[in-house]
């Protein structure tokens, strides 16, 4: 157990050099797992750093050529997630395994489209066959569209072996309805003399609600009812009675309360929970039936989602005997990092590999052989419960290693915090924590000072950071503290402000002065993490966000989307005029107004009436020429390549990156392409495509952005809480007072203490349009208890995280505290500890007052003037060609051969079934190539030949080579920067699209499929030579990695023609 800044990493390392050096195993037998791939790579170049010199400096021939052999191997030892571990499994062993031979692994936002889709496609089927479990969700009074939120939620816990559902058929309704209309009654006599103005009361206004709900249900329908009896609420400070208002002043009043508070403590509540229940039980039933429809959809593209790999690779060890003792010859010593973020399932992955019995399959029951399994892990900082990390699962882990013979090593001097600090995180702590370990929580490890401190510098303990009283809304607290940091840190950075260093630091060349890359601010959540970076950025700052949603507030996003929108739906005039009045176009609303008046229609199929005046004629038919251009690609095109095609014809990524903090927001423009990219076997239409990013524009789907260029320089980063554990840095700033002291309501507990996973679901409405959770709509029936329970795992889990916040620091530690409504801040926490902590020190940045005025002549008006013409004549003309790479020293074709008489469509119908037969090796080939035929205009007697090219293709050794490959890719859009192009030696930019690439052996075969009837084939060799040739240098430029061979694939021949 290796407490925070105690060296988790460098443990590892020494217990894999350990192993090396005695001889214990080979390089190949060790597996260390992590829990990100960046940590997996910081693990990898850490331990072939010490794996170097420890080969160096090794005291014995043994060790050294130990160490030397496994350096030369180092390739053949696993550092990598658990799901890549798992996904290594099962490719190993596809057949034992039941999984398809050329499976993907399947990203979360791509199994987020699936899980959306699985549930429309499950409610279609279902009303189509007029199916009970649709009706029965309609007679509760659900709507089924907004189950899909908690549909997708429900499908994340597939190890959830039960769902109890509990129902109370003795529950008299009748007695409810009863109670309820003799209290309605009593409700309409008193209205007629109740105030029509209540003032601050709030029972009366409801009295009228519930007469006026009453009048217009039916009472036997349990739908209505229950919609009636939720509106009782229990008496609190925000719904009360106001005495003076009634008509008996405070006796009737309280009167009146007291029987409101008896009809809903004896009624009202009771039915509510009841029907909620009753709805809950059938829901589940819902989303059990829609869990089938989500399995098929994954099954019938070949993709595992990470629960998949998991699973699968559990029972694969738990089912096949034969397959764990080859595993296990094959991983003789497992290592795993953070272990206390794990879930049940990776921790049955483990100790089956480990345990010394063939025979036992409940891994809780397995014995690990001796030196078998080594985890490294600290309760203490357990924060991932919404991702399935169970801190039960990790005292499971702990009991099991403890009982049978392992040892429990405690590591607790920190080597990352100076002195000072450490005392505080203890002594604040160490309160917080329970004496004897619980299920919730395990107990406290103080913390030992074991830096050596080679730098004080200026900035040293706990700092505070304090907001005026007179600034209380969110935003502005916000945007002030957000200007206080990055004026400090540029101050910092301006006056060279010295920064503590350890003593490990100054000899890895650290400067005393403070660098960016010194700074990390913390947040609590991600709402406003842009703030932050906005106010870096105004200070010129460098700086990264991580764990925000800068994607989703890219502007070209939005203009993709509408320039989409208006594409797509050629018969919506709205969306042609949001088009048209953006700033892509930007035709104003009289210029569209006169348009109209001229007989123009809103249609950009149609023509530009020649009675208007030349410019806007012009900006309106190129206008209506572009959406025309991109109507056809979204037809033709799969969503990637074409949105890629829009954004570089519209400019999109140029005015990205022209902008402040262009490289992010250029950044993110390209990602979300890469997001639907990966999500293409969820997006089966154009309609699914601006979903998709209508989700993301919408803020619906947040997402993080990344840089178009990445920096080397280290940089401030920024970034929320949950994303900030195992990083460091010598300032940490915890930032944002806002969102704290709100109490969410829970949506799930899983109960895994024994020997079967219980799950228990909580169905609320969609969030309310400020964002908040909805109401309930459906639970289990003793949902109280549970909720109860899972709230005391959330709020040790709370504490867990204040620690992890806390212990990021290496020198100095700065907290943001509020004056007004402190409650509200998330860093409350520490507010008992920070009364005599200094105060930040003022930033000290020259002054920025507002410029002196200064006199221009009307000569430099009309100068400035003809420079801005001369500026916008040359930015108009063209400075570098875009060319296709097929286009580029293509020779002409031999008079006596010809495309055919199909020309270039029968070339892009077998290309198309290629990739799909690629992508997806069961999709049905021939009804997309039917669909295709339809599409593209030709032939239906085309559908056999094209159907047996692409068997023969299919059958080849060349696609059999792809398809062992572990990497392989289909239609893969690239642009390649040309100093010259062949003619005249100007500039340019090369587009195209390499067929096939796949991985084999040291390098990347790409192979480029040709329908052309030549039968000369040094003809298509000197032809197609420099098109591969730029194919294969665009591919080497984008991987770093070798293109070791490439040719074309004759389809009409069935031939694979290599070239040098």
């Amino acid at each position: 157990e290796a407490a925070a800044g105690t060296g988790k990493t460098t443990c590892m390392v020494g217990r894999m050099l350990a192993l090396i050096a005695k001889g214990k195993c080979g390089i190949d037998n060790l597996a260390a797992v992590t829990f990100t791939r960046k940590a997996a790579a910081e693990l990898r170049m850490r331990f072939q750093s010490e794996l170097r010199k420890a080969a160096e400096q090794a005291a014995d021939s043994a060790s050294r050529e130990r160490f030397g052999e496994a350096l030369m191997h180092l390739d053949q030892c696993f550092i990598g997630t658990i799901h890549s571990f798992c996904a290594r499994l099962l490719r190993e062993r596809p057949v034992e395994a039941e999984v398809d031979f050329v499976f993907e692994e399947l990203d979360d936002d791509t199994d987020q489209e699936f899980r959306a889709r699985a549930w429309r496609e499950a409610l279609a089927e279902w009303g189509a066959s007029d199916n009970q479990v649709l009706g029965e969700l309609l007679m509760l009074g659900l709507a089924p569209s907004a189950l899909e939120e908690p549909f997708a939620q429900f499908a994340e816990y597939p190890d959830v072996a039960e769902w109890p559902v509990t129902s109370n058929p003795s529950f008299s309704v009748t007695e409810v309805v009863q109670a309820l209309e003799e209290y309605v009654a009593h409700m309409r006599e008193l209205l007629s003399i109740l105030p029509s103005d209540p003032g601050t009361d709030k029972l009366i206004p409801q009295f009228r609600l519930l007469v006026r709900m009453a009048r217009q249900s039916d009472l036997s329908d349990e739908a209505q009812l229950f919609r009636i009896l939720e509106q009782f609420k229990p008496i609190s400070s925000s719904f009360k009675v106001t005495q003076k208002v009634w008509p008996g002043k405070k006796e009737q009043a309280l009167a009146e309360q007291d029987r409101w508070t008896e009809f809903h403590a004896k009624h009202a509540a009771p039915f509510v929970r009841y029907f909620r229940g009753k709805r809950h039980a059938a829901v589940i039933r819902a989303f059990q039936a829609a869990q089938v429809h989500y399995d098929r959809l994954r099954q019938a593209s070949s993709r595992l989602n990470f629960q998949d790999l998991l699973l699968r690779a559990a029972r694969l060890l738990r089912e096949r005997p034969n397959v764990r003792r080859f595993f296990q010859r094959r991983y003789t010593h497992l290592l795993v990092d953070e272990f206390q973020d794990t879930d049940p399932i990776q921790a049955e992955v483990m100790l089956l590999l480990a345990s010394e019995d063939m025979g036992v399959t409940d891994w809780r029951r397995c014995i690990p052989r001796p030196g078998s399994l080594f985890v490294v892990g600290d309760p203490k900082q357990s924060i991932y419960r919404f991702r399935r990390a169970d801190i039960v699962t990790y005292n499971d882990v702990k009991r099991i290693i403890e009982t049978t013979g392992g040892a429990v090593a405690t590591l607790s001097a920190n080597f990352r915090t100076e002195r000072g600090i450490i005392e505080w995180v203890n002594n604040l702590f160490a309160p917080h924590f329970p004496l004897q370990a619980t299920p919730q929580s395990p107990v406290y490890v103080p913390l030992a000072p074991g830096r050596t401190e080679a730098l004080a510098g200026d900035l040293s303990g706990v700092l505070v950071l304090d907001l005026p009283a007179d600034q209380t809304t969110g935003e502005n607290l916000v945007k002030a503290e957000a200007e206080r940091i990055a004026a400090f840190i540029r101050s910092a950075l301006d006056n060279g402000c010295k920064v503590p260093r350890s003593r490990r630091e100054v000899e890895s060349g650290a400067p005393s002065e403070a660098q960016a890359g010194d700074f990390l601010i913390v947040t609590r959540g991600r709402k406003h993490l842009s703030a932050y970076a906005e106010a870096l950025r105004r200070h010129g700052v460098p700086h990264e966000v991580t764990g925000g949603s800068a994607l989703n507030d890219v502007e070209e996003l939005r203009l993709l989307y509408i320039v989409l929108a208006s594409a797509w739906r050629p018969d919506d005039p709205v969306a042609l005029v949001g088009a048209l009045r953006s700033e892509l176009f930007g035709i104003s609303d009289s210029d569209l107004y006169l348009f109209h008046r001229m007989g123009g229609t809103f249609d950009f199929r149609s023509g530009v009436p020649q009675g208007l005046d030349g410019e806007l004629r012009r900006g309106i038919a190129e206008a209506f020429g572009r959406l025309n251009q991109y109507a056809r690609w979204l037809r033709e095109l799969p969503p990637a390549p074409c949105l890629e095609r829009i954004l570089e014809d519209l400019g999109l990524s140029a005015r990205a990156a022209a902008h402040p903090g262009g490289n992010e927001r250029a950044g993110g423009l390209l990602k979300a392409v890469e997001l639907i990219r990966s999500a293409q076997g969820a997006i089966l239409s154009t309609g699914d495509l601006l979903e998709k990013l209508g989700r993301l524009v919408d803020r619906v789907d947040l997402q993080d952005s990344l840089p178009a260029s990445p920096s080397r320089a280290r940089v401030v980063r920024v970034m929320n809480l949950h994303k900030v554990k195992g990083l460091e840095a010598p300032v940490v700033f915890l930032a944002d007072p806002t969102g704290g002291g709100k109490d969410h309501p829970v949506e799930i507990h899983v109960d895994r203490a024994g020997d079967r996973t219980r799950g228990y679901l909580a169905v609320f409405s969609p969030p309310n349009r400020f964002g908040g959770k909805g109401s309930i709509l459906a639970h289990p029936e003793d949902w109280e208890r549970i909720e109860n329970l899972e709230k005391s795992f959330l709020k040790a889990e709370e504490i867990r995280l204040l620690y992890v916040a806390a212990t990021r620091a290496g020198g100095c530690l700065v907290i943001t505290r509020r004056a007004k409504r402190p409650e509200e801040n998330p860093w409350n926490f520490f507010s008992e500890v920070l009364g005599d902590a200094p105060p930040l020190p003022e930033a000290s940045l020259p002054p920025r007052g507002p410029m002196d005025g200064e006199a221009i002549h009307p000569g430099e008006v009309k100068a400035a003037q003809a420079d801005i013409a001369e500026r916008w004549r040359k930015v108009l003309e063209p400075s570098y060609r875009v060319r296709a790479a097929k286009q580029v020293a293509a020779l002409p074709r031999p008079q006596a051969e010809t495309e055919g008489e199909h020309g270039v469509e029968w070339g892009e119908l077998l290309h198309h079934l290629f990739e799909r037969a690629m992508r997806d090796p069961k999709t049905d080939l021939r009804a997309e190539a039917l669909e295709l035929i339809e599409e593209l205009d030709l032939s239906r007697d085309l559908l056999d030949p094209a159907m047996e090219i692409v068997q023969a293709v299919l059958k080849s050794d060349l696609w059999l080579r792809a398809l062992r490959s572990p990497e392989r890719y289909a239609e893969i859009p690239f642009t390649l920067r040309m100093d010259s192009l062949e003619d005249g030696g100007v500039a340019g930019i090369l587009r195209g699209v390499i067929d096939l690439v796949f991985r084999e052996g040291e390098g990347w075969v790409i192979v480029d499929y040709k329908s052309d009837s030549v039968a000369d084939r040094e003809w298509l060799k000197q032809k197609y030579r420099p098109q591969l040739m730029n194919y294969s240098r665009a591919w080497e430029q984008a991987t770093g990695e070798r293109v070791v061979e490439m040719g074309l694939y004759l389809t009409h021949l069935g031939e694979h023609l290599k070239m040098e």
